[in-house]
């Protein structure tokens, strides 16, 4: 009875092969929009009041990557913050567009002069900007603008980043949690199996030591792998900006579309349009603008007043114009000058310091995911199907009385051991890919920031 009892635990394992669900998620589509003020007073009660409802009964009772992308699009701060950043860029382009003001005045001069009010009069003053400085201003503003926007679009992609790699690893901590209690369970039953067969004197008392030592290391695992996947799940609700957000299942495909890149395609899709090299260009071009703009600034603003007065003692009307103008004698802006070509000639290596700085993070971000793409592969290719193929010969031997049970439990062990290093080795690719599809911007921003 009691073999027949391991050969029916011996079945249990066959349920331990992995089949993920496929599940299709949409492209990130981006959310701009600027936090006021009064909102962002209240994102601490938003945030509260949004993941208290979530953990209502009309919560979710599985969340998707593109659920959780779509909470933090909406809920996480940075992209509040960044949103707001460049709209003050954008506010200040709109500034830097304006002409100066007029100014008006009311002059009194020689009151009391022959008992009369004297001369009683108003000026009016006006700056005219020359060296179309003004356009030049604009165009500053408008490479302002161009940087934040690249880095604002820099900041959509590092959380979305950040939300896909975390998604991936709570998925993995997810399913091996399941795998781990299930080995937790069947290591139990066979311990309390093999008590059966040293009590029926079928079996030694080393081997029920041994089945009770396999049965408390699995506990440890499963252990392990509950506190793993909490874990996990918390810094996923935080990478979301929901750090309240209550423990749910996720629903997911770790291997259906696995990526699969060669070095020039990461290369092209990492440097392609990359957010910092965008920012840095715009940059440059800002620095060209300000070289221009110094040297405008010696070109000197005119200022035109005309004035109109009464004289009351000769009863007589008089209109007055001045124009003036700074000499620029002295003061030719040289040292201005001289720092927006040093700040040009910086901005020009900014864009290749960036450009090989991404190119070291690539080169190791790639051999990480080479190395796991390759893992994957043989795991999924070689080692799984013969670790399969070897648990069906060991249970049918053992099902023919041809092999004992330490060794059906050795080879279930190593079946189900093997199952979790190939969900590692998921992980690492899929956290590999995730950093480069997402142009590295999950690691540290560029040095400018």
């Amino acid at each position: 009875m009691s073999r027949v009892q391991l050969t029916l635990l011996a079945t249990v394992v066959g349920g331990l092969a992995w089949t993920p669900a496929a599940s299709q998620t949409p492209p990130w589509r981006p959310v701009v929009r600027a936090v006021t003020l009064h909102e962002d007073e209240n994102q601490t009660r938003r945030t509260g009041t949004t993941a208290t409802s979530l953990a209502s009964s009309a919560a979710p009772k599985v969340f998707t990557l593109s659920a959780l992308e779509a909470l933090a699009r909406e809920y996480h701060p940075s992209l509040a913050s960044a949103a707001a950043r460049l709209t003050a860029k954008q506010s200040g382009r709109v500034q830097a567009g304006l002409y100066p003001n007029p100014e008006i005045a009311y002059r009194g001069m020689e009151m009391g002069n022959l008992g009369t009010p004297g001369m009683q009069g108003a000026m009016v003053r006006q700056r005219f900007i020359t060296g179309h400085k003004r356009q030049l201003d604009t165009r500053l503003a408008d490479q302002d603008v161009s940087e934040w926007t690249a880095r604002y679009q820099a900041q959509q992609q590092t959380v979305r980043g950040n939300v896909q790699r975390r998604f991936y690893a709570t998925l993995v901590a997810q399913r091996n949690l399941e795998l781990t209690r299930e080995l937790a369970q069947l290591s139990s039953q066979l311990a309390t199996a093999t008590r059966q067969l040293v009590e029926a004197h079928q079996e030694t008392e080393n081997s029920l030591l041994q089945a009770e030592i396999q049965a408390e290391e699995s506990q440890i695992l499963w252990h392990n792998a509950q506190q793993q996947r909490t874990a996990q799940w918390r810094q996923l609700a935080a990478d979301v900006g929901l750090p309240q957000l209550p423990l749910t299942e996720l629903s997911g495909d770790l291997t259906g579309e696995l990526p699969d890149y060669s070095w020039p395609q990461a290369e092209s899709l990492v440097l392609a349009q990359h957010p910092w090299l965008m920012a840095a260009q715009a940059r440059h071009q800002r620095a060209t603008l300000a070289v221009q703009r110094a040297i405008k600034e010696v070109v000197p603003n005119i200022d035109v007043s005309v004035m109109v007065q009464h004289m009351y003692p000769s009863n007589n009307d008089t209109t007055s114009l001045v124009i003036g103008f700074p000499i620029p004698i002295w003061n030719q802006n040289q040292g201005r000058i001289a720092q927006t070509r040093a700040e040009l000639v910086a901005a020009e290596n900014d864009i290749r310091h960036i450009e090989l700085e991404l190119r070291s993070r690539l080169a190791d971000s790639y051999g990480h995911y080479a190395n796991a793409r390759q893992s994957v592969h043989r795991y999924a290719q070689r080692i799984l199907p013969r670790a399969r193929q070897s648990l069906d010969l060991v249970r049918n031997g053992f099902e023919r009385g041809q092999i004992d049970y330490q060794t059906l439990n050795q080879s279930q062990q190593t079946f189900v051991r093997t199952n979790l290093a190939y969900l590692d080795s998921v992980r690492r690719l899929r956290d590999a890919a995730s950093l480069i599809e997402s142009q590295l911007m999950s690691s540290k921003p560029d040095h400018r920031d």
